[in-house]
């Protein structure tokens, strides 16, 4: 195992969906022991990319609507389809030169 603890209970977080196989090993006060192992199956839910916008001629306000999944969402990689990007949530009034579909 890559993992462990000496924890009666412990908690461990998977980063990825997947069955892993998990293992306990017991002791008692006369050093004699029992082991097992089971397979534990893991299903990660990922966050999910999504928008909308509204137009006004060439300017356009594009709105996050993301959902998280397992965890909170931390960052967002927006690209404009015309060489500008933004890294903020909602970004401000994008500003085309042209029409056209981007």
């Amino acid at each position: 195992m890559a993992d462990t603890s000496q924890l009666p209970e412990p908690s461990y977080t998977y980063l990825q969906s997947g069955t892993y196989y998990a293992g306990l090993i017991v002791t008692d006060k006369y050093n004699r022991s029992s082991s097992v192992i089971k397979p534990v199956s893991i299903t990660v839910t990922l966050p999910s990319a999504n928008f909308c916008w509204e137009t006004n001629f060439l300017e356009v306000s594009f709105t996050d609507e993301s959902t998280e999944g397992d965890a909170t969402i931390t960052s967002w990689s927006w690209d404009f389809g015309d060489g500008s990007t933004s890294t903020e949530q909602d970004p401000a009034v994008h500003a085309y030169a042209d029409a056209g579909t981007y």
